[in-house]
């Protein structure tokens, strides 16, 4: 591959992240109560519900939007440590049994 070539895939990828993690963190804000109950699903403890809820969306933002600017290397390790987070908590509900309400997006 070019080095063009290279860097259009690597904007390519960029934009298709913060797409998804925009949308995600936009969403989660549009249906508070909703993703609350996701949160709540999700087992984690009641003294951190509204902490966890009001926070994973902006972080989301915060990624997506980082995404697009000069600070998008930090905010590809932080994205990849938001899905390494989700994918752990999905992965230890099906173990312990439960099918914890998603709301992803």
């Amino acid at each position: 591959m070019t080095l063009p070539t290279m860097e259009a895939t690597a904007l390519g990828a960029r934009l298709v992240l913060a797409l998804v993690f925009g949308v995600a963190g936009a969403a989660k804000l549009g249906d508070r109560e909703g993703f609350r109950r996701a949160v709540d699903s999700f087992g984690v403890p009641a003294s951190l519900r509204g902490t966890v809820a009001t926070t994973v969306p902006l972080l989301e933002l915060l990624v997506g939007v980082s995404l697009l600017t000069p600070f998008a290397w930090p905010a590809a390790v932080a994205a990849f440590a938001l899905l390494a987070v989700f994918t752990a908590g999905i992965t230890v509900n099906l173990v312990l049994g439960r099918r914890a309400e998603c709301r992803c997006f």
